[in-house]
């Protein structure tokens, strides 16, 4: 038994050159192997985020196409929400909790028959929402009825009061509500 330990002592001290190589070479490739893992975990997350990216970068606008429609025609919200399935399904595929939840709301508020008002303030937030998902930017809530309804002033205050219901209720992110203009 000791000649063989020997004999790889002997080995060992002949060869070290060698075998510090292959100890170093083996080190490499493992190394290499887990940093392209972490590589191709990261480019496949990069590539998911810019799909989701592109199927929702349209949402807001599909919103404001849906509110003008709603504000100039005056037609019934609960049947024009009844007829956005494929949104709805887009949004809770790809849009983030809190977009859910507010699309959620609206779903709901249309099938209790809520008030116009209150289910525009809630359009309102989840164009709102969908900015801040897809530009990390807020806007004020209010942004559409002060460019579109021409005699929002005579309901600003009730719209203003609406907004601010569903951001608690819903619990949305709070710098929404410092941002209306007050």
């Amino acid at each position: 038994m000791s000649n063989i330990i020997t004999g790889i002592i002997s080995f060992l001290y002949n060869n070290l050159g060698y075998v510090v190589s292959v100890v170093i070479t083996l080190l490499g490739i493992i190394g290499s192997n887990i940093n392209l893992r972490k590589t191709y975990k990261n480019e496949i997350n990069k590539i998911r985020t810019e799909k989701i990216y592109e199927i929702t970068e349209g949402m807001p606008l599909e919103i404001i196409d849906i509110m003008k429609d709603i504000v100039k025609n005056k037609r019934n919200m609960s049947k024009n929400v009844d007829n956005l399935s494929k949104f709805w399904n887009k949004l809770i595929a790809y849009g983030s909790p809190d977009a859910v939840k507010i699309g959620c709301y609206i779903q709901q508020s249309a099938y209790n028959k809520e008030n116009n008002e209150k289910l525009l303030a809630a359009y309102s937030l989840l164009i709102t929402q969908l900015k801040f998902d897809l530009t990390n930017q807020i806007t004020s809530p209010e942004s559409y009825f002060l460019i579109n309804i021409t005699d929002y002033k005579k309901t600003r205050d009730k719209q203003i009061k609406n907004l601010i219901e569903i951001i608690d209720q819903l619990n949305l992110n709070k710098e929404f509500k410092k941002i209306i203009k007050k």
